[in-house]
């Protein structure tokens, strides 16, 4: 970054940020660690100093936060550190912004927002006040970086001793009542008639762990579902498989489960709980559908995919094509990068 642009960046995130996130960012540059813990905008501004101490040593010109709970540590540390950087956030969640005058305040030392998705930029900005308060918001749709797919891997099919005439529908992600996978399984068992397999790869939540584990048991489903546990190879499994479904109940601002399946040329059936009809025209690069608690639309597109795979090479090859001219991850970058240096 650096190099091509001539600016130097700090990111803010988490302290449970994932490990493989932090070392991928230890490529890049530096990481340090802050405990940006804030409630109601309360904070320790020993975090803002030790932020502002790293951006005086570092001579950073642009601080990047991603989580609201940061945005006050930011903005003193940008006040404290006397440097003129250039504050930037990125807002991942369809929810509106906080209105209380202190939170308006940070806004407005906050140089430009960035917003994953349309519907997120419209939920955040709802109020005028905020929106007065917001100088600077840009619309950059989240999208996927290129992955390599291992070649020297098994097939799944004989991992799992399944035919190869069997269709199978995956799953990835949390296994949890929000992401509507639980729901799914049960609407599927009281019909279900073998005519596909179903793989389950994602942590279980520990609070919807007896429903999970009631539902594996379930005899129509036995020999038929496959649950893999936390899986890293995310993009060999969805290449393995013959479509997806992500069936959130909750508004999505960028599903990258969906985003996922299309940029590997995979067809995919999605809730439409938020910002997806802006990355996915409804059957043409996916099948959207409403996650309104009847799920019979979800089992007949289920039946249809897994009868019809030209219907499906069509939706993945559309799917494919629509992210590579509208969200092409080097455009992204692109936008990212002069964002920071303008």
């Amino acid at each position: 970054m650096q190099a091509q642009f001539g600016v130097r960046c700090v990111f803010v995130c988490q302290p449970d940020t994932s490990s493989s996130l932090l070392e991928r960012w230890k490529q890049v540059g530096a990481v340090y660690t802050l405990y940006p813990h804030t409630k109601n905008g309360k904070f320790d501004y020993r975090e803002a100093w030790h932020l502002a101490q790293i951006i005086q040593r570092e001579n950073v010109d642009v601080v990047h936060v991603h989580n609201l709970k940061e945005y006050f540590i930011c903005v003193y540390a940008k006040i404290f550190s006397k440097k003129p950087i250039r504050l930037i956030a990125t807002q991942h969640l369809v929810a509106p912004a906080k209105n209380k005058c202190s939170w308006r305040w940070a806004y407005r030392h906050i140089d430009a927002f960035v917003f994953v998705s349309h519907k997120v930029a419209d939920i955040f900005l709802c109020n005028e006040a905020v929106r007065r308060s917001c100088k600077h918001a840009h619309v950059i749709h989240n999208c996927i970086p290129e992955v390599s797919i291992p070649q020297n891997q098994s097939s799944l099919r004989q991992e799992l001793k399944v035919p190869q005439d069997l269709p199978l529908v995956l799953y990835h992600g949390r296994i949890c009542k929000e992401k509507g996978i639980l729901q799914l399984l049960r609407a599927i068992v009281p019909t279900f008639s073998g005519k596909y397999g179903i793989v389950l790869a994602g942590d279980v939540a520990d609070e919807d762990r007896a429903i999970f584990e009631a539902l594996m048991d379930t005899s129509a489903l036995q020999g038929y579902i496959f649950y893999l546990g936390f899986r890293t190879d995310i993009a060999w499994l969805i290449t393995q498989c013959d479509f997806g479904v992500v069936p959130s109940i909750v508004a999505e601002a960028a599903s990258l489960s969906l985003l996922e399946h299309m940029s590997l040329g995979t067809a995919v059936i999605s809730s439409n709980t938020g910002a997806q009809p802006e990355f996915a025209e409804h059957g043409k690069e996916a099948i959207l559908l409403s996650t309104n608690g009847d799920w019979t639309d979800w089992l007949t597109a289920i039946d249809t995919l897994c009868a019809d795979s030209a219907y499906r090479q069509a939706l993945g090859k559309a799917a494919y094509k629509r992210m590579d001219k509208d969200f092409n991850y080097n455009h992204f970058v692109q936008q990212i990068y002069t964002l920071y240096a303008n």
